[in-house]
């Protein structure tokens, strides 16, 4: 796992990329772009996971890049709008690291 040193709430696993913010705490629903493509939902309700209170994008294909821009869109338990940017910088070396054999566990 990688964890973003800037935003601690960004971890990246060779799987998944979670997404822990005080603004993620209280969505019920959401949309999620990753460089203006939209990533989630895929094919079912994207609803916070409450165990967590956090996003997980799956989309490995989306986070391959090296620079990405992600936008989530959603709305709170009592109805608010939110809207929340995050810029990632080197992601496409971060998941190559991951696979490499010094961070594969024995």
């Amino acid at each position: 796992m990688a964890q973003n040193l800037a935003n601690p709430g960004l971890e990246l696993m060779a799987q998944k990329l979670t997404i822990t913010t005080k603004e993620t705490s209280d969505l019920k629903s959401y949309v999620v772009s990753v460089n203006e493509q939209t990533v989630v939902p895929m094919s079912r309700v994207n609803l916070t996971d409450t165990a967590c209170k956090c996003i997980r994008i799956r989309n490995m294909g989306a986070l391959a890049a090296n620079d990405l821009k992600i936008r989530i869109q959603g709305q709170t338990t009592s109805d608010k709008p939110v809207e929340l940017a995050l810029n990632v910088k080197d992601m496409a070396a971060a998941l190559e690291a991951l696979k490499s054999d010094s961070c594969k566990k024995s």
